[in-house]
């Protein structure tokens, strides 16, 4: 009897200690972050809620900073070097550089492209609960830090990919963005990222300065 408790209080306790340890946020991070930093790309599908209206379609990633997203009437793509928006409908694109002139601080602020450490600079982060599949944490803004959500839920898979963040913004708006991935360290050519404006297209530069 005495034995059985032990392994159940095992089962129960173990989890929560690394190496003697008890297991914060801080070393969950940073563990995350390590399994984060092996993938080089990836291929899915990404869907946004936003209050009423929800939007999906493909994602592609490749380090640093290749991106590209498709939704219906919208593109947004990142060369590694600018960030276009292609508005379709409107045949509207917004091209903004990724690094600044000075100081090379980085624009690219994706709430999942590089995630750790812009969510550890800009939210007090708790862990709330995790399996040996993903980890829950608790998010709220640090005071005097503008972020995109003034609290939310964020679910990290265990080898370091983001599955679901779910918050509300400074503007009151109920934000849900999950991904589903289909492949972890594809073969990705750097041409899926190359993006030309349509010829008649209206092109503005720099509009986010």
């Amino acid at each position: 009897m005495k034995r059985i408790l032990l392994v159940v209080f095992t089962f129960l306790v173990l989890p929560y200690f690394v190496f003697g340890q008890v297991l914060t946020s801080d070393i969950a991070f940073r563990e995350l972050k390590k399994k984060y930093d092996s993938i080089k790309s990836f291929r899915g599908t990404i869907t946004i809620s936003i209050g009423n209206k929800t939007y999906s379609g493909p994602i592609q990633y490749l380090k640093p900073n290749m991106l590209r997203i498709s939704f219906q009437g919208l593109e947004i793509i990142s060369d590694s070097k600018s960030m276009w928006i292609y508005v379709k409908d409107n045949n509207v694109v917004i091209k903004q550089p990724i690094l600044k002139v000075k100081g090379g601080k980085s624009i690219f602020a994706s709430e999942f492209i590089n995630p750790y450490d812009k969510y550890k600079a800009e939210y007090i982060v708790v862990l709330d609960k995790y399996t040996d599949k993903e980890y829950v944490f608790k998010m709220r803004n640090k005071p005097d830090v503008f972020s995109t959500f003034t609290e939310a839920q964020l679910v990290c898979l265990n080898n370091g990919l983001i599955s679901s963040l779910v918050g509300r913004t400074f503007s009151g708006q109920d934000v849900k963005i999950s991904i589903k991935y289909s492949s972890i360290n594809p073969d990705i050519d750097t041409r899926e990222f190359f993006f030309t404006p349509p010829a008649d297209a209206q092109v503005f530069v720099n509009l986010f300065d």
